[in-house]
């Protein structure tokens, strides 16, 4: 799985830059965040050790439906 996404994910970045989705102002935006990826990854881990994953789940599945009507309208 992990090889099907790094494969993924390099075809993805390069056809977004063939397409020209890659405009100076994307890029400035990513060289800012990853500075902040570490810190997302490290919160995240801490907060999933803290929260129990049957409470979880229902808000997680829940979103995932409004954000794929949102994306269907």
């Amino acid at each position: 799985m992990q090889g099907y996404g790094a494969v993924g994910g390099v075809l993805v970045w390069l056809l977004y830059g063939i397409s020209g989705l890659w405009t100076q102002q994307v890029l400035t935006l990513y060289v800012f965040a990853l500075p902040l990826i570490p810190l997302a990854v490290f919160l995240g881990s801490k907060l999933t050790q803290r929260i129990p994953a049957e409470r979880f789940e229902r808000p997680l599945y829940g979103a995932l439906v409004v954000f794929g009507l949102l994306l269907g309208a």
